[in-house]
Parts: C-alpha cells; sequence; structure tokens
C-alpha cells in the first residue's frame, strides 16, 4: 500500500472525529442562532418603523370645544372658565370617526354646590363613548365665583373736537337716558371710575346734532371692564357754537407807487367786520390785516378785496372789504430831442378829455340779482323774505362794466343768532373789481318761525 495513502486517510478520519464532535456541533448551533435571532430582530425594526409612519385613525383630536358651566347665573358671577378646550379621543376606529364626525357630546364645569370664593375645578364631558379614552386640555380651571351686583350710574358724554366744524365749539352736551344699569361681579363694580358714552360722526358737526354711541364702562386706568349694561348704547345731543367778535380792518401797504404817482388817501368800506370761530382764536385777534399792492395803482382805484383768516376762525361777515385809494398825480417834464422840457398831461386828464377812449367812464343796472341767506340755525326756518333779488347800477370802464351780468355779484344776509319773529338786515357781500356799485334797496326783511320735529 501506498504509504502516502495512509496518510491520507489517517487526515479524513481526523477530519471526521471533528466534525462529529459534540463541542464543535453545540458551536455551530449557537452561531446559527445567533444569525436566525439578528434576522429577525431586524425585520421587526422596519416594521416599526413603517407603522409608525402611517397615521393612526384610532386617535382624534376636536379643538375649539365649547365649555357650558351650572350655576345660580341669578345670584352668582363666575370668570376663569375657558370659552373652548381641545378634546382628544382613542379607541375603536369606526367609534373615534362618529365621535369626531357628529360631536354629540358636552363638555362642563359644574359649580352647582360651590360657594363664593376660588376653586379649581375639573372640565368635564358627557355623551361619550366608554370605549373611549378621552383627554380634555385644559383638564382644570381655576374659577371664580362672586356675588352678582346690579348698580346704577350716571353716563358721562364725549365728543373729539376732530369731529366739530372749523372754528366751532361745544355749547352743550347732554344724554338719554342719562342713567344706565350695570351687573357684574361685586369687586369689578367696585372699580368702575368712568361710564362714558363717546358720541361718533362722519361728518362734521356744526349744528345741532344727535346719534347713538355705546357706553363704556373703564377702571381708574382706563381698562375695559367686564360687565355687562343696560342699555349698551344712549342717545348724545351735542349743540355748538360759533363765537363772533368784531374786529377793525388794517391794511398792509406792499411796494411802492409807480414813478410819478403819489398816494393821497386809502379809505375802507366797511371799517370793521365780525369774524367767528373759537374763542381761543378771537382772545388773540386784535384786526384783520388786507394788502394792497402800491406799485400797481397807476390811478384812482376802487377794489374789493378778500379778508383770509387765521387757523381757528371759520367765517368772516362781510367777506371782502371795498378799498378806495386816491392818488395825486404829478407831471413830469419829458425833454425833446433839442432837450427843451415839455409838460405830459397825466393819465386821468388823458382819459378825460378823450371820449372816443375805450376806457370811457360809463353807468349800467343790472337786474334781479340773487340773494343768499347764511347762518340760518337748525332750529328754524325761513318762512319770508322780501325782496329776495335786487338791482345794482354800477359805474366803471366802459371796457369793464359792458362785460359784466348778475353772476359777477355775491349777495347775501346773515341769520346767525336770529330767533323767531320778523327781522330787518343789512345786505352784504361782493361785487365787481374796479367799479363803484350801488343796490335798488340796501335791507331785506325776513320772518322766522320754529322748525317742527
Amino acid at each position: 500500500m501506498d504509504p502516502r495513502l495512509c496518510g491520507a486517510g489517517g487526515e479524513n478520519e481526523k477530519m471526521d472525529r471533528w466534525i462529529e464532535s459534540p463541542w464543535v456541533l453545540r458551536i455551530l448551533a449557537l452561531f446559527l442562532a445567533i444569525l436566525l435571532y439578528m434576522s429577525v430582530n431586524v425585520e421587526e425594526v422596519d416594521l416599526k418603523k413603517k407603522t409608525e409612519n402611517v397615521p393612526n385613525d384610532n386617535v382624534a383630536t376636536i379643538e375649539d370645544v365649547p365649555v357650558d358651566v351650572y350655576y345660580d347665573s341669578d345670584n352668582l358671577v363666575v370668570s376663569g372658565v375657558p370659552q373652548t378646550v381641545s378634546v382628544t379621543i382613542e379607541g375603536p376606529k369606526s367609534i373615534v370617526q362618529s365621535t369626531k364626525a357628529l360631536k354629540d357630546f358636552k363638555v362642563y364645569v359644574d359649580l352647582s354646590n360651590l360657594g363664593v370664593g376660588t376653586h379649581d375645578v375639573p372640565i368635564k364631558y358627557d355623551n361619550i363613548s366608554n370605549q373611549l379614552k378621552v383627554k380634555i386640555e385644559p383638564a382644570y380651571a381655576e374659577v371664580s365665583i362672586q356675588e352678582k351686583v346690579t348698580k346704577e350710574f350716571k353716563v358721562g358724554a364725549e365728543i373729539s373736537d376732530g369731529m366739530l366744524g372749523n372754528g366751532y365749539q361745544v355749547d352743550s352736551l347732554s344724554v338719554s337716558p342719562k342713567t344706565v344699569e350695570i351687573t357684574g361681579a361685586k369687586d369689578v363694580i367696585n372699580q368702575i371710575a368712568y361710564v362714558k358714552a363717546t358720541l361718533d360722526s362722519d361728518e362734521l358737526i356744526d349744528g345741532e346734532f344727535t346719534g347713538k354711541a355705546r357706553v363704556r364702562v373703564l377702571d381708574s386706568e382706563l381698562n375695559k371692564l367686564d360687565v355687562a349694561v343696560d342699555p349698551e348704547t344712549v342717545e348724545v345731543t351735542v349743540k355748538v357754537k360759533n363765537p363772533n367778535k368784531k374786529v377793525p380792518v388794517s391794511v398792509k401797504e406792499i411796494g411802492n407807487p409807480p414813478e410819478g404817482v403819489s398816494i393821497k388817501d386809502i379809505d375802507i368800506d366797511p371799517k370793521e367786520v365780525t369774524v367767528y370761530g373759537k374763542e381761543s382764536a378771537l382772545d388773540k385777534l386784535n384786526n384783520v390785516e388786507i394788502n394792497i399792492d402800491l406799485s400797481k395803482i397807476k390811478r384812482d382805484t376802487v377794489k374789493e378785496v378778500p379778508i383770509h383768516l387765521k387757523e381757528g376762525l371759520n367765517y368772516v361777515s362781510p367777506q371782502k372789504v371795498k378799498v378806495v385809494v386816491s392818488v395825486d398825480k404829478r407831471t413830469k417834464p419829458k425833454e425833446d430831442e433839442n432837450g427843451t422840457a415839455e409838460i405830459t398831461p397825466d393819465d386821468n386828464q388823458t382819459q378825460t378829455n378823450d371820449t372816443n377812449s375805450p376806457n370811457s367812464v360809463i353807468t349800467k343796472t343790472i337786474a334781479d340779482i340773487p340773494i343768499e341767506t347764511r347762518g340760518l340755525s337748525n332750529d328754524y326756518v325761513l318762512d319770508s323774505m322780501s325782496p329776495s333779488t335786487v338791482n345794482a347800477e354800477v359805474t366803471g370802464e366802459e371796457s369793464v362794466v359792458d362785460k359784466l351780468s348778475k353772476d359777477d355779484f355775491s349777495l347775501f344776509i346773515d341769520l346767525s343768532g336770529l330767533t323767531v319773529g320778523e327781522h330787518q338786515l343789512k345786505i352784504e357781500g361782493d361785487g365787481p373789481n374796479n367799479t363803484d356799485w350801488k343796490l335798488s334797496d340796501d335791507q331785506v326783511n325776513v320772518q322766522l318761525s320754529v322748525k317742527k320735529r
């Protein structure tokens, strides 16, 4: 026998004996068990991850569920109970979905057996299936129970100055009803410092005005208090006034007259006007000023000059004044080519002697000029007015007068401050510039009566 074969057979025998050894088999079995355990564990982890990513239809949260409160509402006031809570339900999918859809359950706190004071009370629920787990957030509420008090308070009226027409100020404010009943917790009622009704209007107020205003209840730091007010709104009536003052008109001269012209006299008509506005502005007013530009005055001139008012003043009567400027015109030497001076007549002389000049003076009558009314109180009605139109005799340069019509006049009567009865009023207003004009009537008779409500 080949000895090499004998050696090979010995090696095989040794391998067989090693494989058949019980320790080898035990180690191999342990290794296979570890591999199997690891394989199963990895599959469970993957399954768990997949499950976590899938929505759980067995749980639902219902937001903004209202909370009912059971207590003696006739005699007590309760605070601290949340208006809404969140309710989370968990259980069988079908019951969770139907409960969430129907919302036929109640959430409440029961204070029936509790007295005045502060209490921590559970927020409970009713009509939810016993198969569901229920969680309410918040689960408890710190509730204050106090004695209910009703007390009568006087209402104060307010109005913003920004609602008043320019120059107007409040004469009086009144409220109807004058008092309201306020109900709330006793300690809240004791905090009341102000009960106000603030009038609001989209339009500027320049006469008597009545509007509705909501009543506000405030503490000393102007914080709104949680109380019930009866009635919630009141009527506020405001009466306004438009103070006035008579002041003189003064002239401010601007510039210098043209060469060869000197100002002889400046006369104003009227010399006083009535100015309306806030008392604070009137107190500082000593006169109204009009500007006259002397550089444009070449001859005797008659002008209607408007009066401009400062802030806080809203009206002036009349709105324009007539200014008559008289001049002296000096003749001035004019040298000819030989250096000899000759005297040139002034403009007035030229216009007077040249009857064919377009600046010839003429007189014209303008008929049926309407008279407006201003300042009538909302409490009265104008029953009659005579005359309602007037004629005007206008004198001036032909080129100016020929173009005039009644539209060049703005005439009015001022009814401010008048009461029931007959009154005779002066006609005021404006007319065309650079002319002299006179009205056929300078006064109007009017009859006033009380407006029917």
